[in-house]
Parts: structure tokens; sequence; C-alpha cells
């Protein structure tokens, strides 16, 4: 594993805070706003955890978390407030049973640790691929079809992950649809695990739609730009009518909420993006999902034409739009604006830890038959084994894999600008591959740190002033 450090100033705690050792992280703080609040954030001081309570309510949080005693909190409150002792035990049960259900009083089962638990694959059957994109992660002379995962390996592999309790695999390229066992691998594993495929949409035709409507197949096909002018410019002559016809025969086939387009965003369509987003609405596609330019493959060769001009605030104005976008339409369209860390309320099989990344519970399987932990960690210092050498059972047991979930978990604390952060443990300190392709290591976050901050406190504002309108009614 790279250890390596960098040397990074702390930043100081975000003002309008209040952090203690092992106590709530408070969002107002309380002295700041004085008496115009009377809803607050009581955040956990070592996860992911959250619940908002009304004036009282944080009173009776913070002195249970000090371990005074029910019977002690209601005479306080009797003495302070003009309330019946009735009331006053109704409500310290129920804040007392909101923090114990968010795992914010003592004694919570939340470890924060990732251990090793096998959940699902990503396999890249293929490096063959019938277009050659200017931003694809492999390099020109890679593209040749020279590796493939063999399908009998793949069946075994699936087997393999689905006895270890795997819910899903991911299959992608190259162009998966290329790999001659393809059919056959779907046809033996729909059953038993949930199948998501990754297409640049150009070789499907209507037995492949239906083929793949008959296994509920999950879709994902790339699309770059709005129209056939920014697309194709990108992935080649025809390529954007080519996808829009794979989605009109994917949808007679009955796929229409299994589908959803993937954009990676590049100087060459950052002015475009809210144009997909409102090309996607206009499709029926129930999903977007936003990815970052990668400097390598392809990229780094084609980066004057893709890659050179992408600024920063050309970025943050993209996830500005895309947030805004999604907090209004949420029910029409989900988006995922590529923001790594920005979220607010876990997965739901992230309760045992706590944690949102998936370091730890999924392995990333390259054409070639190397084995590791992250599609953004492809790296030979990651690399856990290889398929003709090492089971899964050992890959998962590997000191490799140990070392890798030891490091997700600890990196908030470890980093110095994230251990003073009230955000740290919601962000978890970004994600740990795109932080070591920017900074070549896994010990600092990336260049949206001071984004992600405002994102969060402007999101709990908005949920807070909504609280306030309606106590004021």
């Amino acid at each position: 594993m790279n250890n390596k450090r960098k040397e990074i100033q702390s930043d100081p705690p975000p003002p309008r805070f209040r952090q203690e050792e092992r106590s709530f992280i408070i969002y107002p703080d309380e002295a700041a706003v004085g008496e115009s609040r009377h809803f607050f954030v009581i955040l956990h001081p070592t996860r992911a955890r959250w619940v908002i309570v009304n004036r009282t309510g944080l009173i009776i949080a913070r002195r249970l978390e000090q371990g005074e005693t029910p019977t002690r909190i209601a005479r306080h409150l009797m003495d302070h407030y003009q309330v019946s002792p009735t009331q006053v035990r109704s409500e310290i049960e129920h804040i007392r049973s909101i923090l114990r259900t968010e795992g914010l009083l003592s004694g919570s089962d939340c470890e924060g640790i990732r251990r090793p638990a096998l959940r699902s694959l990503f396999l890249h059957l293929t490096d063959s691929c019938n277009l050659h994109c200017l931003h694809c992660y492999t390099t020109r002379s890679s593209c040749t079809g020279s590796s493939r995962i063999d399908t009998t390996a793949v069946r075994k592999l699936l087997h393999e992950a689905a006895d270890l309790g795997g819910k899903s695999v991911t299959l992608s390229g190259g162009e998966p649809l290329l790999h001659p066992g393809l059919r056959e691998i779907i046809e033996e594993f729909s059953g038993r695990l949930s199948i998501s495929l990754l297409t640049n949409g150009t070789l499907i035709d209507e037995p492949w739609a239906t083929f793949l409507s008959k296994h509920r197949v999950s879709i994902q096909l790339s699309l770059d730009g709005s129209t056939a002018e920014i697309h194709d410019f990108i992935r080649g002559p025809g390529t954007f009518a080519q996808v829009k016809r794979a989605i009109t025969l994917l949808q007679r086939a009955g796929l229409s909420d299994r589908l959803n387009l993937s954009t990676t965003v590049m100087s060459r369509n950052v002015a475009d993006l809210s144009d997909i987003i409102r090309l996607a609405e206009k499709l029926g596609i129930p999903y977007v999902r936003f990815l970052p330019l990668r400097r390598i493959g392809m990229a780094r060769e084609e980066w004057q034409a893709i890659g050179q001009g992408l600024t920063l605030r050309q970025q943050i104005d993209f996830y500005d739009f895309a947030l805004n976008v999604y907090q209004q339409k949420e029910d029409q369209i989900m988006l995922s604006c590529g923001l790594a860390g920005f979220i607010l309320r876990l997965p739901e099989d992230s309760n045992e830890d706590g944690l949102w990344c998936p370091l730890g519970h999924k392995l990333v399987i390259a054409a070639s038959g190397d084995i590791y932990p992250c599609v953004l960690m492809m790296e030979p210092m990651f690399r856990l084994g290889h398929l003709a050498t090492h089971s899964l059972v050992e890959v998962m047991a590997s000191a490799g894999m140990n070392q890798v979930c030891r490091d997700v978990s600890s990196r908030p604390q470890q980093i110095a600008s994230c251990r003073e952060c009230s955000w740290r443990n919601l962000c978890q300190a970004g994600c740990m591959g795109l932080a070591l392709e920017a900074n070549d290591t896994i010990w600092d976050t990336d260049a949206f740190c001071a984004y992600r901050k405002k994102a969060y406190r402007r999101a709990f504002d908005r949920l807070l002033a909504k609280m306030e309108a309606e106590y004021s009614r």
C-alpha cells in the first residue's frame, strides 16, 4: 500500500460550529444565532449520522449525552419552562428514541471501521472496443482486443462471488457487447445476481434489446453531448444517432426504468451539461450520471482537445446547477453530479460501518485478469492478485485488501485538514481514488473540499429553513 503522506496545512474549523471532543456537533452554533433559530442539526462526532431537533430537543440531547438521567432532565425543564410532567416525559422519551435510532447516544453499534466483505464485482470483460473515444482511460493501442476474460473464467468467478454473498455485477469493457460469451454469462447469472451493463450503445440492435429486456439487465449508455456535433467529436461520426436509436429500441423492449445515461465532464461539453439533462428528460431517461475526466490513457494523449481549459469554477457552477435541478425535480429525474463525498444520507448497505465508499466491498477485475479494489485505483501498488492464481476468498482476506479497508476508514482522522472539519463524517475526506489520481497520495482530499463544505451548509440551511417555516405557520 502507498502510505506516502503529503504535508498539508490544517484549515480552521468552519464558523458557526461548536465542536468538542466526543460530543455532539451542533449546527448552527446556538450562541451565534441567538434566539432567532428554533431548530438545529445534531451531528454525530465520529459517524455519518445526524438529526434535526427543536431548541428543547437540543437541551435534552445535550444532557443525555452528558449522562444525566431522564428524571433530572425533567426536573430541569419543569423548573425553567411551563410544561406539564406528562409533556416533559413524552418529549424526553421521544428525543432519546431518535438519538438511539441514529446511533447518537453512547453505545452505538456502528464501529466506523470497514471490514472486507464482497458485495459486488466490476468486470472489464474485454479491452476491445469498436470506438476510439478521446477520453477513454485506455490508450489507443490497447483497444485491440488483446486481453479478454475467458467465459469459463467469468462463470467460475461469478459463482464464487455469489457463494461469498455478492449481490451484483457490473459488466464493462472496452465494449462488453464484443465479448463472445456475454449472452451466456447474462443468461446464467441474471437470476442470481443483479446485472448492470455499461455500453457505448452503438452495437445494440433489436435482438440485443429483446434479450436484455428478457433478463431485466440494467443498462448504462454513454452520452457525452446533447447534440451530434458534440458527442460525435468525442466518440466518432454517427455515434450520437446510434445511441438515440439504442435508447428507442431498449424502451420499446420495456427497459425504460432500467436505463441511465453517463457523461464524462470535459472542456468540450462542460457548457452542454444542462442540455444533456434536458435531453434525458425529453427522452424519458430516469437517471443521469456525470463523471470527472481522468487524465489517463487516451485522455492524456488528447488533453488539449478535451481537458485543456476546463476550470474548477466551471465544474463548481455545474455542481450548483445539478444540485438545484435535483432538488426541484427529484421525483422526475435522478442525478449524480460526480461530487464524491457529498451525501446527506448513507446508502442502506453502509449501516454496519457508516462508510459510503464501496472500497472493501467491491472488487474490480481488469481484462488482463488483474484484481484491484477500485476502478480509480488500478495501479500496481494496489493490485490484489490475479484470476489465474488467486481465489476471491484469498483476495478478500489478503493483506492488501485489509490495508485498503484500514485506509478508507482512517482518512477523515489522518488527514489534517479533515480532522478539524465538522463535515468530515459525512464527506469522509472525499474519494480516495480521485485524491490518489490528483495528488499522488491517498492522504489528501481533492480540489472540491471547500465546495463540499459550502454545499453541506447550504443543504442543512435549506432543511432548517423548511422546519422554521412550518413552525411559524
